[in-house]
């Protein structure tokens, strides 16, 4: 229990959102930090065989329901999820198409792909060093490579220029806030807060993505 409450305390400290106080509840916090915590256990690929396969979660849902953002889609445990949160744990996924047909009766079984493969995932490691938000210091392990323009709605391409860090918390923030990512001339991403947390809506940058910020 101990080891618990110490790993949920390190997880789980407020984190400012573009300057402003942490908006979330400590049970919201505390919440956070434990899908954090699984998500990064789950990254260490040592986890045992479940069904002889590594623990995976599978959703049922229809294609145009994700791409369009309605509806849920079904886990294999009965729970729901909304077409929002589906669209954010697939930036950075391992994606299985299955072909139903009517009756619910799978045609075709197609082969698992990385939305962002290894080699991305190290490139982004060293452009971003971590969650690319704002004031954000959590390193590359914890985070998810989200898709700026999404490939599923946009089809935007799996690659270095449509694609940023992000820890779990801020990659919330990204998909249910007004906060949008543009690329520089160099190449690095910046952060445009909504207008309630910057009339101006200047955009920012983490210090660790650009060293000239660190004064």
């Amino acid at each position: 229990g101990a080891m618990v409450e110490e790993a949920l305390h390190a997880v789980s400290k407020p984190r400012p959102v573009g300057g402003e106080k942490d908006p979330r509840t400590p049970e919201q916090r505390y919440a956070d930090g434990l899908c954090e915590l699984i998500t990064i256990a789950m990254s260490t690929k040592d986890l045992p065989m479940s069904g002889g396969v590594r623990p995976q979660m599978v959703v049922t849902m229809r294609l145009d329901d994700l791409e369009e953002k309605v509806r849920t889609g079904y886990t294999d445990w009965d729970g729901e999820a909304t077409a929002s949160l589906l669209r954010q744990l697939s930036c950075d996924a391992e994606l299985i198409p299955v072909v139903l047909n009517g009756e619910s009766i799978p045609l075709d079984y197609g082969r698992s792909v990385r939305t962002a493969p290894p080699p991305l995932r190290r490139a982004l490691a060293v452009r971003d060093k971590g969650c690319a938000f704002p004031g954000c210091d959590r390193p590359p392990a914890w985070t998810e490579a989200h898709h700026v323009l999404h490939w599923t709605q946009h089809r935007g391409p799996t690659d270095l220029g449509n694609m940023t860090l992000l820890c779990s918390h801020h990659h919330h923030v990204i998909h249910e806030e007004d906060w949008k990512i543009v690329f520089a001339e160099d190449g690095r991403p910046d952060f445009i807060p909504p207008p309630w947390v910057d009339p101006e809506q200047k955009p920012l940058r983490n210090i660790r993505v650009d060293p000239r910020l660190r004064g």
